[in-house]
């Protein structure tokens, strides 16, 4: 096996085993409910390289709001919704994609735990 630096590939690898580790983990067991130690765990690396990138729970669940963020924006620039040209054709074309959006179980999920007091 190789040792070293990790290639590029690699790096982006395991950012996103981390996010979509610790995106299953705030989404199922809430924020408070959510340890570093288990993310770590779960995502197959020590707990030096996940606070290597992420120096608190915070931080991690920050990450996870931005790397989601840029998923969803991602999902919907590959949709086949006309955005038209007039404004009540982008407006329909922006709600199609928040309607979207809030009817998926994981959106779901954010909005509670984000709510959640």
């Amino acid at each position: 096996m190789r040792r070293g630096r990790p290639t590029q590939a690699q790096l982006l690898e395991i950012n996103r085993r981390i996010l979509t580790t610790a995106a299953d983990f705030f989404l199922r067991l809430g924020y408070s409910g959510t340890s570093m130690d288990a993310v770590a765990y779960s995502a197959r690396m020590s707990k030096a390289t996940l606070y290597g990138r992420f120096p608190d729970k915070e931080s991690l669940f920050r990450a996870v709001m931005t790397y989601r963020l840029t998923q969803w924006g991602e999902w919907a620039a590959k949709q086949n919704w006309s955005r038209g040209e007039t404004l009540e054709a982008r407006l329909k074309h922006h709600m199609k994609i928040v309607m979207s959006w809030a009817a998926t179980n994981e959106m779901r999920a954010f909005d509670r735990l984000l709510t959640a007091g």
